[in-house]
């Protein structure tokens, strides 16, 4: 967001076992303004567990 260069959101997409679609989602301080710079993440999904890397 533009307005909060200091923050980076996260938000995850899905459809539950129960076929409804779901989405869980924050926001994070970061030291960084991720506006000055590329970035690159990776997130690894398994079912039960996800995990972002930077």
């Amino acid at each position: 967001m533009g307005h909060k260069p200091d923050k980076t959101f996260h938000t995850i997409h899905y459809v539950n076992g129960e076929q409804s679609y779901k989405n869980n989602g924050n926001e994070y301080l970061n030291a960084t303004k991720f506006s000055e710079d590329y970035h690159e993440y990776m997130l690894d999904w398994t079912p039960g567990i996800t995990h972002l890397q930077r």
